[in-house]
């Protein structure tokens, strides 16, 4: 089989691998100075912990870690590192905690750490996120449902407020005329008939003061007992 001749511009594997590493939204990766300051971290650590990439640069990494799980690091430093996955309980910066098994390579000026979440603890973390979406769902729905409920509302108050206006409209026509027929003094009324002006008082009586005249008052008196004589 003849070798296949690269160009010289081509990415290396390792260049490659890093990218994807670094892209990765499932593979956690960090970097840190042997004191345990963060130097880089890809897009799915900086997720897991609630924070962004650039940010966590300086982190010191315990900060990040259960006690335990900050002594266990250090032990695994102290060796020189570890091939075999080892299980770290992390917090986010919310302070919840979540686990993850990792390899922990050695370096002359620092170390780094890459893995993913346990398989139970990420059918976890995706039945959570799937809840979280179907409550998302339900309160989407019911916002909807408030919302037209509100609207239909808004509407008949504007109805209302236009049938209010309407009779305001009338009442003060009738506060400033009452058309009134000049022979047989009948009212019109607004439905365009006319009415007996008697009637037409007694129906209309919230508009009117009620009281006596002079003469009818002297009448009222003495048809009332122990009145005017």
């Amino acid at each position: 089989m003849a070798d296949i001749d690269s160009p010289e511009d081509a990415p290396s594997f390792d260049g490659l691998l890093l990218e994807f590493v670094g892209r990765a939204r499932s593979l956690l990766r960090a970097s840190a100075e042997l004191e345990g300051g963060i130097i880089s971290a890809n897009r799915a650590f900086a997720e897991a912990v609630g924070g962004d990439e650039g940010e966590l640069r300086g982190t010191p990494i315990w900060k990040l870690l259960s006690k335990e799980s900050g002594l266990r690091l250090r032990e695994v430093l102290a060796r020189g590192g570890s091939r075999e996955p080892v299980l770290l309980g992390f917090f986010d910066v919310y302070g919840h905690p979540f686990d993850a098994e990792v390899v922990v390579g050695v370096g002359a000026d620092g170390f780094g750490l890459i893995g993913e979440r346990p398989p139970h603890e990420a059918k976890a973390l995706s039945e959570h996120l799937q809840r979280l979406n179907n409550e998302l769902s339900t309160l989407a729905r019911e916002h909807a449902r408030q919302e037209k409920k509100h609207r239909k509302t808004a509407e008949r108050l504007e109805k209302a407020r236009a049938e209010l206006d309407q009779s305001y409209w009338h009442l003060k026509k009738i506060q400033e005329s009452v058309p009134i027929c000049m022979g047989c003094s009948r009212i019109k009324t607004d439905d365009l008939k006319w009415q007996n002006l008697v009637e037409y008082l007694k129906e209309n009586q919230i508009f009117l003061s009620h009281g006596y005249c002079p003469a009818c008052s002297a009448t009222q008196l003495e048809r009332t007992p122990g009145g005017a004589p």
